[in-house]
């Protein structure tokens, strides 16, 4: 990107060298400046704990939200997901617990809950397991204790 910005400065905006063929770059340097600008791909620390460590960072495209992630103070993750153009959970979301171990994995769409959905025990073990359509539980569900044993099986 540095490259395109000097090459535009020296050959466009200071007018040295071969102004026919500057001339010609121009607007099409333009455009690709603007493109890549409005598409850029980036992170922001949104919140920090007290120890310094990220609370909340925000994914983005351009200016909009495309994702989330937020951390335990010390650093661990506690969730990680994306949104949608509207703003809604969008996609596979993640919970993890203090211990790093995987806490909930569930699928959305729109902002509710489409597709499968894993939630698990502190220990690592699955608590339940099942799918949704549109925030509502559909088809078979199992249901485990912590020892991993399977306790309960539903049908919605």
């Amino acid at each position: 990107m540095f490259a395109v910005f000097s090459f535009f400065f020296n050959y466009v905006i200071s007018g040295n060298q071969n102004r026919k063929f500057a001339s010609g770059l121009t607007f099409p340097l333009f455009f690709l400046v603007l493109v890549f600008s409005c598409t850029t791909k980036y992170e922001i620390t949104e919140a920090r704990h007290a120890d310094g460590s990220p609370k909340i960072i925000g994914r983005y495209s351009g200016k909009i939200k495309t994702g989330e992630a937020r951390f335990y103070e010390g650093g661990k993750k506690e969730m990680e997901g994306t949104f949608n153009e509207k703003l809604l959970r969008d996609g596979k979301w993640i919970f993890w617990f203090k211990n790093g171990k995987v806490w909930s994995e569930c699928e959305f769409k729109d902002g509710l809950k489409n597709g499968k959905s894993v939630v698990h025990y502190e220990n690592g073990q699955k608590r339940y397991e099942g799918n949704y359509q549109n925030d509502t539980t559909i088809g078979k569900w199992i249901f485990w204790n912590e020892k991993g044993e399977v306790v309960k099986e539903m049908k919605y």
